[in-house]
């Protein structure tokens, strides 16, 4: 690819220029829309398998509290 100066080119080809140039835009911003999708779905899945994690940690510590409490009573 040669690089040229804009103010060099015909009339045509600074109309095509300026669609490539909106195109890479589009596609870009596309690109980077898309990205943060999924990068907002992978956060939201991660909080909830911290919060998961968080519950069977709080259910075991009951679990075992109450298994305490029995034998403490018998």
């Amino acid at each position: 690819m040669k690089l040229v100066r804009v103010s060099n080119q015909s009339v045509k080809a600074q109309i095509h220029l300026c669609g490539v140039m909106r195109r890479t835009r589009t596609i870009y911003d596309s690109l980077r829309v898309l990205a943060s999708i999924v990068k907002e779905k992978r956060m939201n899945e991660e909080k909830k398998l911290v919060a998961e994690v968080a519950i069977v940690a709080e259910e075991k510590r009951l679990r075992e509290e109450k298994r305490l409490d029995e034998e403490i009573e018998c």
